[in-house]
Order: C-alpha cells, then sequence, then structure tokens
C-alpha cells in the first residue's frame, strides 16, 4: 500500500480532506518553525534583485525535503522494493507568487521532475502568502557583492572538488560555491575545504556560500533522500539569480550519474540520481519557466569516471586536497580518525577511484573504518552491494554493444536527454562504462598480486573485495563437491550439458521449483529453517552461488529479474 501524506506548510489551514489521514506539518520562520533556513556570506545588497518566485523555489524545496525526511520508505528492506518505497505526498504550501506556480506547465514540470526523482507522486495547492518573509530574514553575513563567472555546487566530496579545481585552478575562472550545510559534522569539513582551495588560486579566491537548510531532529525519519537534489539545485540556482547569472554547474563523474544498477541495491531511484541528465533537464525546464528565460544546467564531468576525476585534482597540483574530501553517507558516524565507514556505496565508489587513480597514495588507507580490498563485511546490504558491483565490474568491461544495451535498458533511454546523435552518444555511454569496468578490475588485479601470500595461505576474510573477485568457477567450489576419486564433480551427460552436483541438487530438492520461480536469492536465504535443512553450516555467499548455479541450469528466472517484476508487475 502506497503511504499517503498531506503536508502543511507554512500555517496553511488544515483542508477537509485532511481529516483521519496522516499530516506532517512544517514551518520556516513561523508557525510550526521547525525548518531551518538560512543563507550564508550574501550580503543585502547582493540579494536585493531577488524575484519573490526565487524565494518562493527556495522555500517550497526545503518542505519538499523536509517531508521526504519526515514519510518512511519501510526501513531496511532495500533488496526487496515494496508498495511502502513509493509515497503519495500533497503538500499545501502559501506562496507570493500563486499565478506562476499554479501555472499547468509549471506543476506539471515541478511533479514530473520530483517524481523522477524519487519515484513517489506528488500534488501541490498553492494559495496566496498573508505575510511574506522577506529575503533578508533569510541571510547572514555582510560580504559585499563580486563579480562571479560561475556558480558551481559544492558538496564537499570528490567530484565537486574536482569542478572547483578545474573552473578556480585550472582555468582561473572566478566563481561561487554553493554548499548545503544540514548539520555542523558536514559544515565544518566543506568550510575547510573551501578555505583550503583558495590558497591555490590566490588571485581569484572562490566565493563559498553556504547555506543551512535543516529540519529538527524529530522529522527525520527516512535517510534515502532522494529529494535533497531538488533543495540543492533550488538553492543553487537562487544564488546564481542573485549574482546576475543564467547557469548553473553540477560536477559529478557520469557513472554515479546515469545511475544504471551498478549493483541490485542502486536500482532506479534508490541511487541518487542528482545529475542524472533527465534530472537536469527537468530542472532546467522548471527553472527556465519561473524566471522567464533559459536557464543552462551542466554536468561537465558526465564523459568522466570518478578515477579521471581524481586525475584531473592531481594532475592541477591539488592532490593534496583529496584527503580532505569527504564522501561517506553516514554523517553522523564520522570520526577524527574514520571519516568514511568504507561499506556504503559511495564509499566503496571512492576508494575504488582513488587505488584506480595515479594518486591512490593521496586518499590513506586509514581514513577508511573498513579497508575495501581486505577489510571483512558482515552478511547482508553491505556484503550484496560490493559482490554486486565487482560482479557488474567485470561484466561491463567485456561486453558487446547488444549485451550492454540488453541488460541496462536505462542506457538507452537516456539517450533521449543528451544533446548529438544517438549513435554517437550510445557509444560514448558503453565506452565511459567499459572504462570503468576496467579501472575496477585493475584495482583488484593489483590487490589479488599485492596479497598473493595472504591468499595462498587463507589468511583473508571470505567477505573481502580480493576473496569475492575471485571467479565463482574457483571460488564456489568445496571439498565436500570433489568425489574421492578426484573425478568431474558436475559430470556432463551425453548432450553435453553438465549435471548438477550433489548438493546443487540436494538444495534444488529442498527449496522446490516453485519458490525458485517466484522468490529472489535473498528472500530464500531469509528463510533460514529451509537453509538450515539443507546444511546447519552453510555459508550465505555458497548459497547464494549454489542458488544461481541452479537457476542457470534448470532455466529459472534469475534474482534480477524477479525484483523488476515486483517492481513493474505485468498487467492483468
Amino acid at each position: 500500500m502506497v503511504s499517503d501524506r498531506i503536508v502543511l506548510c507554512g500555517g496553511f489551514p488544515s483542508p477537509a480532506l485532511a481529516k483521519g489521514q496522516k499530516v506532517v506539518t512544517l514551518g520556516i520562520g513561523g508557525g510550526a518553525n521547525n525548518v531551518n533556513l538560512r543563507v550564508s556570506d550574501i550580503g543585502q545588497r547582493t540579494a536585493a534583485n531577488m524575484p519573490d518566485v526565487m524565494i518562493d523555489l527556495i522555500e517550497i524545496a526545503a518542505y519538499v525535503y523536509s517531508a521526504d525526511q519526515a514519510t518512511t520508505r519501510g526501513g531496511e528492506g532495500v533488496l526487496d522494493v515494496g508498495a511502502k518505497w513509493r509515497r503519495n505526498f500533497q503538500f499545501f504550501i502559501p506562496v507570493r507568487q500563486p499565478s506562476v506556480w499554479s501555472h499547468r506547465d509549471v506543476d506539471e514540470v515541478l511533479r514530473s521532475t520530483l517524481g523522477f526523482l524519487s519515484e513517489d507522486t506528488y500534488t501541490f495547492t498553492f494559495r496566496p502568502m498573508s505575510n511574506p518573509t522577506p529575503m533578508e530574514q533569510y541571510l547572514e553575513g555582510t560580504v559585499e557583492r563580486r563579480e562571479i563567472d560561475q556558480v558551481l555546487l559544492f558538496s564537499g566530496g570528490l567530484d565537486s572538488l574536482g569542478g572547483a579545481v578545474q573552473e578556480a585552478v585550472t582555468n582561473k575562472r572566478r566563481v561561487a560555491l554553493v554548499s548545503h550545510r544540514s548539520t555542523p559534522k558536514v559544515d565544518r569539513p566543506q568550510q575547510d575545504l573551501a578555505d583550503d582551495l583558495a590558497s591555490y588560486c590566490p588571485d581569484n579566491p572562490p566565493l563559498h556560500v553556504p547555506v543551512w537548510a535543516n529540519k529538527e531532529k524529530a522529522l527525520g525519519i527516512e535517510a534515502t533522500q532522494r529529494t535533497r537534489c531538488f533543495l540543492y539545485a533550488s538553492l543553487g540556482v537562487a544564488v546564481a539569480r542573485m549574482l546576475g547569472l543564467t547557469g548553473l554547474r553540477f560536477y559529478e563523474n557520469g557513472i554515479t550519474s546515469f545511475n544504471l544498477p551498478i549493483s541490485e541495491q542502486l536500482v532506479g531511484a534508490r541511487a541518487s540520481r542528482t545529475t542524472h541528465p533527465q534530472a537536469l533537464n527537468g530542472f532546467a525546464k522548471l527553472f527556465g519557466l519561473l524566471l522567464q528565460e533559459e536557464f543552462r544546467l551542466e554536468n561537465p564531468f558526465i564523459w568522466n569516471t570518478k578515477a579521471e576525476v581524481v586525475n584531473l585534482i592531481g594532475a592541477a597540483g591539488c592532490g593534496d586536497l583529496i584527503k580532505h574530501t569527504v564522501s561517506c553517507i553516514h554523517t553522523l558516524d564520522r570520526t577524527k580518525l574514520h571519516t568514511h565507514c568504507g561499506l556504503c556505496s559511495q564509499c566503496v565508489g571512492r576508494r575504488l577511484a582513488t587505488l584506480a587513480s595515479d594518486f591512490g597514495n593521496a586518499d590513506p588507507m586509514e581514513m577508511y573504518k573498513v579497508d575495501l580490498l581486505t577489510g571483512s563485511r558482515d552478511d547482508g546490504p553491505d556484503l550484496t552491494l560490493l559482490e554486486s558491483l565487482i560482479r557488474t565490474a567485470r561484466e561491463m568491461e567485456s561486453m558487446s554493444d547488444r549485451q550492454f544495451f540488453s541488460k541496462f535498458g536505462e542506457a538507452s533511454r537516456v539517450i533521449n536527454h543528451l544533446p548529438g546523435k544517438a549513435n554517437e552518444v550510445g557509444t560514448q555511454i558503453l565506452d565511459l562504462h567499459r572504462r570503468y569496468g576496467a579501472e575496477v578490475g585493475h584495482v583488484l588485479t593489483k590487490g589479488m598480486s599485492e596479497h598473493a601470500s595472504d591468499i595462498r595461505e587463507g589468511r583473508l576474510p571470505q567477505t573481502c573485495a580480493i576473496v569475492l573477485a575471485v571467479h565463482d568457477k574457483y571460488r564456489n567450489r568445496s571439498a565436500s563437491d570433489v568425489p574421492e576419486d578426484g573425478s568431474n564433480p558436475e559430470p556432463e551427460s551425453g548432450n553435453g550439458k553438465r549435471h548438477l552436483s550433489k548438493k546443487d541438487q540436494h538444495l534444488l530438492e529442498v527449496v522446490g521449483e516453485q519458490l525458485f520461480r517466484t522468490l529472489t536469492n535473498a528472500e530464500i536465504i531469509r528463510r533460514k529453517s529451509m537453509i538450515r535443512s539443507f546444511d546447519p553450516n552453510a555459508d550465505t555467499e555458497a548459497v547464494r552461488a549454489r542458488l544461481n548455479r541452479i537457476r542457470k541450469h534448470q532455466h529459472f528466472p534469475s534474482s534480477a529479474s524477479l525484483r523488476k517484476e515486483s517492481v513493474n508487475p505485468k498487467a492483468g
């Protein structure tokens, strides 16, 4: 069942339809006053030309972001997308320009872009604001107006640093860096990184514009925060407009931007779509409608892997800044010693990139609580993520054109949102992902070489990246599968087809054909009593490998296809 939420903002009176419904009440600077919004280092003279519709925009974005966090998607069940993942939001918001926000074109692009970002549905009801909050109330700081060539979004991560380095250090442009401050743990590293960057371009030091946009702790229920990028982009366009510019740049590597399912855990809106071409086009259209002029949103790193971004930073002489960037999503768990957990998708992607680059030593291993190559992972989402990423990267490196676009249908659909001829854009997408696959392979091969003695002596944990990277052909064969006479444990039948091993055949009988056709591997493994009846000491990864072999041998549906069917059930 889809989760419904009525969201009353800024003192909007409760409508009749809210009776008996779940209601979230939000306010900025008055009323409930549970959403905080402050723009730093922009003086009143600079903000004097801010149109009312832009003030509306950042308030609406802050409300959407806060409501997103206040409404759960159903907890940690990220392997199986159920009805709870999708939510239905009905917003009631007072604005300064209700006729603009209620216009059919504005309403349509706002709802469709947010729907793409978060896979939720949205409706908006606007009414005139009785006592508009002046922009000055959101400002703090007295920095004088400066001439700026370009506005960039600056998260403090590797890609945003790469963009700032390219613009300010390499191209010597005057830039403004807009940051979203959500907690003090995010604020300080961003500010320190911006200050350190300024020392590399003393003739044109960047203007750092931090924006506090957060909500009271009681609202923080859902951690996926897929609408954060709407808030981020809205803050950026508002600052750009204050500075008299008609463009905004996001800097993010193409692998993250295209959002292909590198892992089963990163499907659809569960992976960030901040800089997905469709999202950028939607934002650009919305901002253009609001400003009544063309507004450009660009991602100059769309054709770069993250490792190539790291090389760009190092080649500009800014390698020392790499260790000061932060990519980990577990903000509140950071410590001075371990700034990165080493387990989340962002940490894994970052570490693979730095090790694949020419500047791996600039990203000290000690910063990671769990080492990518040799660290142990508990059974669960973190292990599944790493195993899936390794497998998919291996496939990408060697796939033919047809295989790639057949497996990753999103790659074909995204072509419509990029400039250029379709065949040329398709070739670029394929080449980008092949380079990514090769980078991952290089890191793992080098790791195996450096830890050869550990592999030989069995000193590495079974769930580290190096062991997971060993091909299933070798990794999943156990002594119990090999007959005492040393013969082939999977003999071929007369038609050349290999039989299942005795253990695989036993697991097939325990699970049964019906469950193989209806449940994913994760769902089968969660039936612990059934797995224990097969083998009381069964290793989860070994069981998963057996399940995959059985599916392939018996031509049962794969786990991936079952997950897709649960997301997009067949009509009728």
